[in-house]
């Protein structure tokens, strides 16, 4: 609790109270006006951890300030088959990333302090006048609202994941590529074939 009331001092910070049911056995750390919970593993299911909310005093000028230069999901001119209702774009260079506000609220205010090796949604990225969405975005449960994606016979999800290109499809551009209902990673169609978008240092091969 220490570091805590360290941490809310030193960046004008203030803890946020939890409802806590008795019966969850989590234990309610309070010093000054500071507060946080301890999950014990001995009293519930999972590896023990400690939580603390924090929240910006000047949440509103900051949260007015976090607006600026984001994208809202409607007018977001790449992956329109995409469904990113009620989420954020913001972009980094030539990065794009979806938020819930919330989300990036707290990025927004982490950043200030600390490394962040991992942020929202990743969705892809812009080289020349091509998006290149990204395989943590068909991993998502959102990439399978697309209209555009192509599910896998039976045969061909080795060969997409060795880095293949896969043949002809009737659609064109870039699109979804599922087996079973489940995403797999993305491929451009250019009528002919679709050319291989998956990572290449995800690709596998043969023994």
């Amino acid at each position: 609790m220490e570091q805590i009331v360290r941490i809310c001092e030193a960046y004008d910070l203030k803890s946020e109270q939890l409802e806590m049911q008795e019966n969850w056995g989590v234990e309610q750390l309070t010093q000054d006006i500071c507060h946080g919970y301890q999950f014990w593993p001995h009293r519930l299911d999972g590896e023990g951890f400690f939580i603390s909310i924090l929240k910006d005093k000047r949440s509103t000028d900051h949260e007015a300030a976090c607006l600026r230069g984001k994208i809202k999901a409607a007018d977001f001119q790449y992956l329109t088959e995409v469904d990113l209702s009620g989420m954020t774009v913001v972009n980094y260079d030539t990065h794009f990333f979806a938020f819930v506000e919330e989300e990036y609220f707290a990025v927004d205010l982490l950043k200030e302090v600390s490394t962040i090796i991992k942020k929202g949604l990743y969705l892809g990225e812009l080289k020349g006048r091509d998006f290149i969405p990204s395989y943590d975005l068909a991993m998502n449960k959102r990439a399978l609202a697309s209209s555009k994606r192509t599910e896998l016979t039976e045969d061909q999800p080795f060969t997409y994941l060795s880095g293949n290109a896969l043949q002809v499809t009737d659609d064109k551009g870039v699109m979804l590529l599922t087996y079973k209902g489940v995403g797999l990673g993305w491929g451009k169609s250019i009528g002919q074939r679709i050319n291989n978008l998956y990572p290449r240092h995800l690709r596998i091969s043969k023994f």
